[in-house]
């Protein structure tokens, strides 16, 4: 390690970081000058020294200059990880703590125009979606973003996502639907399709269109075994789509038949789930209204999934409506 970069990094170890800030404000100064060590230049430490040099600011509680080491990063790195990651942490000072929103939101654009295929440009969308929630310029800007970055999935699939769920806000059902349906047309292997199969499933069936949630649900549990290859799926979501699913047929539909075996592929491919308890619920109550009146056959069915729940969930949150439905089946005791 270069003996200036440890002299500074030493110096943090100490209640007082003044020193350490002088420390690196003096290894900038050689960096800006061209007069630091070949040491430092060759292995990027200067840039390190900014992003340091943040730090202490930040844990001085001296922001604005913090802020401006961070933004110095960019002059003096060439690892665009930490220019990106450097540049938003600047932004996220601006818009939360220096009160400088506007200083905040260029920051993001730069960087997503700079720096597309780093996680800080995802992360820089959506913290500037958050900041502009009343700025009905943003769809638009989402859009381009989405044209002009599309060969960078994440920050693309993104933008769709983001500008969907404005849609939402702006109490435009048709519109999020739309723009969800696209996102999982244009990205079908991409790391939001959970997202956003999900997301128009919900606009759906808030719309009483249940057949085409449905229909959508059940195009997510056909994506789970490709998407695990990729390995970005998002099993919670695939867990509560499923869920979802089960309620729209049982509840929305009436076709508890359907329910049935979305519920069981359900438990088939997540055993584990934290959601499981809520399926074999509702797997009783299909199997005890898959005909009127249920017959034998269907009462010993939901029993079973009733006593499969009582087994491995003794501390369920659906115990009384378990008991309620065991009661009225006169299931064996649990």
């Amino acid at each position: 390690m270069p003996p200036p970069l440890a002299v500074a990094q030493q110096a943090e170890r100490a209640p007082d970081k003044s020193e350490a800030v002088r420390e690196y404000q003096r290894i900038l100064a050689m960096c800006k000058a061209g007069t630091a060590p070949a040491s430092l230049r060759q292995k990027d430490d200067c840039g390190l020294a900014a992003f340091r040099l943040g730090q202490q600011l930040e844990l001085l509680g001296q922001l604005p200059e913090a802020a401006q080491a961070y933004r110095e990063v960019e002059a003096l790195s060439r690892d665009v990880t930490k220019v990106a990651r450097s540049l938003f942490r600047a932004a996220e000072l601006y818009a939360d703590r220096i009160a400088q929103p506007a200083v905040a939101i260029e920051l993001c654009q730069h960087i997503i125009a700079t720096h597309p295929a780093e996680v800080a440009a995802e992360d820089a969308l959506r913290a500037m979606t958050r900041w502009r929630r009343d700025d009905d310029t943003l769809i638009p800007e989402l859009d381009q973003i989405a044209k002009t970055h599309a060969a960078h999935v994440p920050l693309a699939s993104f933008a769709w996502l983001l500008s969907a769920q404005r849609a939402e806000d702006k109490q435009q059902p048709g519109e999020a639907v739309r723009r969800y349906d696209e996102l999982a047309k244009r990205y079908p292997k991409g790391p939001l399709i959970d997202d956003a199969l999900v997301s128009a499933a919900k606009v759906l069936r808030s719309q009483k269109r249940y057949g085409e949630a449905a229909e959508r649900l059940e195009r997510l549990q056909r994506t789970f075994s490709s998407a695990l290859l990729v390995g970005h799926y998002n099993l919670y979501l695939l867990a509560e789509g499923a869920l979802l699913l089960g309620q729209i047929y049982l509840h929305d539909m009436r076709q508890p038949a359907r329910a049935i075996p979305a519920l069981l592929g359900f438990l088939k491919r997540q055993p584990t789930s934290r959601l499981a308890d809520d399926a074999l619920l509702l797997l009783a109550e299909a199997a005890h209204k898959r005909h009127s009146p249920p017959s034998p056959a269907d009462k010993a069915e939901a029993c079973r999934y009733l006593s499969q729940l009582y087994k491995q969930y003794p501390d369920t949150n659906q115990r009384r409506r378990a008991d309620e439905l065991t009661q009225s089946l006169a299931c064996p005791t649990p």
